[in-house]
């Protein structure tokens, strides 16, 4: 591992009230590490240009800095995501 890096690991719980900017195309100024963490039910993640796929339990993908993505709400669960930010 590199010395110096300042890895962080988030835990962010998306709940059916989550307002809906929370779920906007955007994309962020870090690689992420992304792992479902709990029974999602019927949410989704898309990236730009991609078709969307299930956020099923144990799922782990990576979001590269700058790639447009979004998540889709289908679902009135929980959705909770455990995030490493790779800096």
């Amino acid at each position: 591992s590199a010395s110096g890096s300042r890895n962080q690991n988030i835990l962010r719980f998306f709940e059916p009230g989550t307002p809906a900017h929370q779920f906007k195309w955007h994309a962020d100024e870090t690689d992420r590490n992304v792992t479902v963490i709990s029974e999602a039910g019927d949410w989704k993640f898309q990236f730009d240009n991609e078709l969307p796929f299930d956020l099923t339990l144990g799922k782990s993908f990576k979001i590269p800095k700058g790639k447009i993505h979004r998540l889709i709400k289908t679902s009135d669960t929980v959705l909770a995501l455990s995030i490493d930010v790779i800096r």
